[in-house]
């Protein structure tokens, strides 16, 4: 349950009985954007439960589209709003979702560019500085901005698509993640026991696990990179191609 229908019971239902579980859920900035995208009070109702996951033993990390506007306003800037909001020192995560022009998430706030990268790679290094935790994550093209701005390696985030991350959908297709919709197994026709298994052991996890895409197997960042094969994919392109998307982000981290 999301929105303002997720109450304290519910907060509970989410950690699945499991103290310290951490429910991250949406809370669009800078401040007015997710009323705007979600509706009238659904920002103070998503509020109002994250400042009650403590008492529940529940940790509720605040997650934000990564757009335009929201590095435009500043991301050291939005997590003290957060800090002073909720209450508490909070950890942010970051998704910078691919999209290009005329997409929901390029509706929700424009899709940022290579200057707007650059600026929240060096506030996220800058939240570092100070011991604050802001991940960046589902992109790990942004690993080298980041990295030459200076967040810590073990702060980088690691896609584990195919090698610990599995995403079981609707038709119930197993693919490595959401995003990316190439089935490794089907429920559908076989069984539940022994998915993840069978899923990891075929040859498509095997080469994700082993980074040797097209364009990234001589690549000086693919120890902290590795490619995006959920974005390749969106861009009409095979699996284990090279796109090009993450050139102007590894100029930019060289420069």
């Amino acid at each position: 349950r999301r929105g303002p229908h997720l109450d304290a019971a519910g907060l509970r239902r989410g950690g699945g009985g499991c103290p310290g579980a951490d429910r991250v859920g949406g809370l669009g900035g800078p401040p007015g954007q997710h009323d705007l995208r979600r509706g009238r009070g659904v920002a103070e109702a998503a509020i109002r439960v994250r400042r009650a996951a403590p008492d529940e033993g529940l940790r509720a990390t605040p997650a934000s589209l990564l757009t335009r506007v929201l590095a435009e306003f500043g991301v050291e800037r939005w997590l003290a709003w957060l800090d002073d909001t909720l209450g508490r020192e909070v950890e942010l995560v970051l998704w910078p979702l691919f999209a290009g022009p005329g997409t929901p998430v390029d509706r929700a706030g424009g899709a940022p560019g290579i200057g707007e990268f650059r600026r929240v790679a060096l506030d996220v290094s800058a939240c570092a500085l100070r011991q604050r935790r802001v991940i960046v994550a589902d992109y790990p093209p942004l690993n080298p901005l980041l990295g030459a701005a200076g967040v810590p390696v073990s702060q980088l985030w690691q896609c584990e698509a195919g090698v610990r991350r599995l995403a079981v959908q609707a038709d119930g297709s197993v693919t490595p993640c959401h995003p990316l919709r190439h089935a490794l197994d089907d429920l559908s026709v076989a069984a539940v026991e022994g998915f993840v298994e069978r899923a990891l052991s075929t040859e498509v996890a095997a080469r994700m696990r082993a980074r040797d895409a097209e364009g990234c197997v001589m690549c000086s960042a693919r120890a902290i990179c590795g490619g995006c094969h959920a974005a390749v994919a969106a861009g009409g392109h095979p699996l284990f191609t090279y796109d090009g998307a993450c050139r102007p982000l590894l100029d930019e981290a060289r420069d």
